[in-house]
């Protein structure tokens, strides 16, 4: 006797028990109240069911500023110091979002500006005495962002008061520092940005 092969339902069947399964499904309003097709009115998000975003620019600006201000630039002493001020000119995105399962993803793109101020050695340069080693300037970061490897963050920087001598002694040290002394800190910034 030759063996029966199961049997298939015909395409007819597969299509009518297909419709009658897109019948008994919720829709807007309707259905199981075990399923959850529209908002609550309470906010709940029932096991992070729904994506979650949340903005956390005003938070990111306080906490670069707590980490950088008053931070050592690192000036070899014989030379002079220099140290951040005044963090300013923030702008950007910063968020945390938080999909189902409770799995978070901090996003970031940011620019800023940082005041630094400091002293010239007067004996690191000729010509210079006491009066003359003050000296002002800024650090232009741009391309903080966490889609960019470290390597691509764009540090600008300037000087705008003192003596051209001291200026020119300090923002050369500066640029040769600034990448080293401020990636640590950034790297803290971005590792609490995503425990929130």
């Amino acid at each position: 006797a030759r063996a029966r092969l199961p049997h298939r339902p015909s395409s007819h069947a597969k299509t009518r028990a297909h419709i009658g399964a897109r019948s008994i499904m919720a829709k807007w309003g309707e259905g199981d109240s075990r399923w959850i097709v529209q908002e609550r009115d309470d906010g709940t998000n029932p096991n992070a069911w729904h994506w979650v975003e949340r903005n956390l620019f005003k938070w990111s600006e306080e906490k670069l500023t707590e980490l950088l201000v008053g931070v050592d630039l690192n000036v070899p002493v014989v030379e002079g110091y220099a140290k951040i001020t005044t963090l300013t000119k923030f702008e950007g995105d910063s968020s945390v979002s938080t999909r189902k399962g409770g799995k978070k993803f901090g996003c970031f793109d940011l620019s800023f500006t940082l005041k630094w101020s400091g002293r010239a050695a007067p004996s690191s340069a000729e010509d210079l005495d006491d009066d003359d080693v003050e000296v002002k300037g800024e650090i232009k970061v741009k391309e903080f962002c966490s889609t960019n490897d470290e390597d691509e963050y764009e540090y600008t920087v300037s000087v705008s008061d003192g003596k051209s001598e001291a200026k020119e002694l300090l923002k050369s040290r500066v640029e040769k520092t600034v990448e080293a002394t401020l990636l640590p800190y950034f790297r803290q910034f971005a590792s609490e940005l995503q425990a929130l």
